[in-house]
């Protein structure tokens, strides 16, 4: 089911983009800087894969490089989520 783009990367970025304005609005952005940078990278690597999927469509010979670079590109985002969530659950920690 496609609720906001074709491409579930792309979905999954939005919705933590709308995750950040979520907590710019609620005081916390301010505390966790430090992860947020590493969230936004992740999302960069997500629409990157999107970018990636949508460009290789015109050359059916070259599927199974968009399907490797798309791989890639997410195991990126994911480890990038995950160095982010770290950071961010430490600084939430820390502070009071």
């Amino acid at each position: 089911m496609t609720l906001l783009a074709p491409n579930p990367s792309v979905e999954l970025a939005l919705f933590i983009l709308i995750g950040l304005v979520l907590l710019k609005y609620s005081g916390l952005l301010n505390k966790i800087m430090k992860g947020i940078g590493f969230f936004v990278a992740g999302i960069f690597f997500l629409f990157l894969d999107a970018a990636t999927s949508i460009g290789f469509w015109a050359l059916p010979s070259l599927a199974q490089a968009q399907y490797g670079l798309g791989i890639l590109w997410e195991v990126i985002a994911w480890i990038l989520f995950l160095i982010g969530a770290f950071l961010i659950a430490s600084d939430l920690i820390s502070t009071k």
